[in-house]
């Protein structure tokens, strides 16, 4: 792209350099810039990134994108100048998508958007020239980096829309234009974050609401939040349900566990009628799978294609991934964890067949705000509820779990770190039984299934 269009997008200035330059990718980053890139300098809460704008041009940049004009430009390099690089970038990702024009499909909701989406890449991948979200870049700097990665041979895009706060869906829906837009549930993540669950609501709405009228929307409807979204108008023209409830126009019924882990159920959509198996833990995947299969139908996959390669799906890193370490099952799902997953997780663990005894050990559940003892007690009542024969919690406000479990006569531990944790549970497991890690990011819990495997396992680094 030009300097000059580079600036029409963004609303820009060209402050130096010529307006025919081309810049051939974008960067945030002025340590990881190749040359020719532009580098759009992001400034944050602790950081400023026009104060890297020599080390970018250093390093080969062929033009920056700042709100604050540099001392000097090197020969044959562009700057322009905005009033905010963090819009400019949305902005110009917008304007690179317009121009590349792929069949883009956005997917959010309070928990599975990341294995919604990473399932239906898998069940497309071979079938088109795809780009999609890597790992969890669905925030304001990751989805316009996605965007830019897009390239003439890319058909599709699958992303990944992410929230905290009221507002942040509509403008990454602004900047993505999605023709198909997936919401795979509203539940109780950053609960703490909104007035009440309406609020939550609203703000998870906000995708519909920005998109055209003349696209798609794929909606679960077993979700309650999800149906007071349907009865407010405000979806596209064209509505794809999933779900196992009768209405629904992609449905699931007959399901049943798979050994060793996973769920086999028959498909039901118009006068497609296929059995499926998703080799993944946990009961709630059923409605990832359907969500992730009404995208791929719409793309165009054949059924078959579906069936085959959902057999094949292994789920991304610490979600829901299943090791066997010394005979010892230990379910790692500690990438994310709201209160209503988090009870949806303990039930599926509770059912899996096949374990002599049940541990979970559970973190900090995070941006709960002033619902936060309620709802770390709601996971306790309900690990005492599914008979787990030990619940063990780390973290200040995972206390609460513990203590409520203990309350309804369940075995409860709580530790003061990861550490203890570990070595308690490592010397409690034995062959045959199953140990459930689940909990928010900020409860590090991923440092436990590290431990775990090198204790277990006598690998060290990381799980996989």
């Amino acid at each position: 792209m030009t300097a000059a269009r580079i600036a029409e997008a963004t609303g820009g200035r060209l402050h130096a350099g010529d307006g025919s330059a081309l810049a051939t990718g974008v960067s945030t980053d002025s340590r990881e810039i190749p040359r020719g890139c532009l580098f759009v300098a992001i400034r944050g809460e602790n950081f400023d990134g026009n104060a890297f704008v020599a080390d970018a041009f250093a390093a080969g940049a062929k033009g920056v994108v700042c709100d604050s004009a540099p001392e000097s430009v090197p020969r044959g390099a562009f700057v322009i100048v905005v009033a905010d690089t963090t819009r400019a970038l949305g902005a110009l990702a917008r304007a690179w998508r317009r121009i590349v024009n792929p069949m883009l499909v956005a997917v959010t909701g309070s928990s599975g958007k990341t294995t919604v989406k990473d399932l239906a890449v898998h069940l497309c991948t071979d079938s088109m020239q795809l780009l999609a979200t890597e790992g969890n870049r669905n925030n304001h700097i990751g989805l316009p980096l996605t965007l830019l990665g897009l390239r003439e041979e890319h058909t599709t895009a699958i992303v990944e829309l992410g929230m905290n706060h009221a507002g942040e869906i509509r403008t990454l829906t602004e900047i993505a234009e999605p023709a198909i837009g997936v919401l795979t549930n509203v539940g109780d993540a950053h609960l703490g974050n909104f007035r009440d669950n309406d609020g939550l609501i609203d703000a998870k709405a906000e995708l519909f609401a920005t998109m055209k009228r003349n696209t798609t929307a794929i909606v679960n409807s077993d979700c309650p939040n999800t149906r007071k979204i349907r009865d407010s108008g405000i979806l596209p023209w064209e509505i794809v349900t999933f779900g196992e409830s009768p209405g629904a126009k992609i449905r699931a019924t007959d399901v049943r566990p798979i050994d060793p882990i996973g769920w086999e159920f028959r498909t039901l959509f118009f006068l497609w009628d296929q059995h499926l198996r998703l080799p993944v833990f946990g009961r709630y995947q059923v409605s990832n799978a359907l969500a992730a299969a009404s995208v791929a139908l719409l793309l165009g996959i054949p059924p078959e294609t579906i069936a085959l390669r959902m057999a094949t799906f292994d789920p991304p890193r610490m979600r829901s991934r299943v090791h066997d370490w010394r005979g010892i099952t230990v379910v790692a799902d500690c990438y994310n964890a709201s209160p209503s997953a988090t009870v949806a997780a303990i039930d599926s663990f509770a059912k899996t067949p096949n374990l002599k005894r049940r541990f979970v050990l559970l973190g900090d559940m995070a941006e709960l705000g002033r619902f936060a003892e309620a709802q770390h007690r709601r996971v306790g009542a309900a690990a005492a509820k599914a008979g787990i024969d030990l619940v063990a919690t780390t973290g200040e406000e995972a206390r609460w779990i513990s203590e409520e479990a203990c309350a309804e006569n369940a075995s409860a531990e709580h530790f003061e770190d990861i550490d203890h944790a570990v070595q308690y549970l490592v010397s409690q497991l034995q062959p045959g039984d199953g140990l459930l890690v689940k909990g928010s990011r900020v409860a590090r819990l991923e440092r436990a299934i590290e431990s775990l495997q090198a204790r277990l396992a006598g690998t060290e680094g990381a799980a996989k």
